[in-house]
């Protein structure tokens, strides 16, 4: 009784394997190569994978511009984020030299007293 479940089991995965097979066959394309005249085989080979590369360099350069596009988008969510921080930073830029000229300032004076003392 065993092995007549393990042969119906055995079984039913040919069928669906076949039927899996039938599927991919069917789902592939059936476009002309070519129009009037002798198509040798290697041709019609060559054709064939010349159509296939071609699609994926279509399929390479619409995943390049999606992933274009998304960086740019990506890009204008940052934006303002960015400005912001860059803003804040020049202030900070501009504060510490304004700082650095005001120490300056101050120990030029101090040089002066220190000198008119001795």
């Amino acid at each position: 009784m065993a092995t007549a479940g393990h042969l119906a089991a055995q079984g039913l995965a040919q069928t669906e394997a076949a039927q899996a097979a039938r599927r991919l066959r069917s789902k592939k394309t059936r476009r002309s190569l070519q129009r009037g005249g002798v198509t040798y085989a290697r041709e019609a080979r060559h054709m064939a994978q010349e159509r296939e590369e071609d699609d994926v360099h279509k399929a390479q350069a619409a995943l390049n511009r999606a992933k274009a596009k998304e960086h740019r988008k990506e890009k204008l969510e940052w934006q303002p984020i960015v400005r912001l921080a860059k803003g804040r930073l020049a202030q900070e830029k501009k504060q510490r030299a304004q700082r650095e000229r005001q120490m300056k300032a101050i120990c030029r004076q101090i040089h002066r007293k220190v000198a008119i003392v001795f």
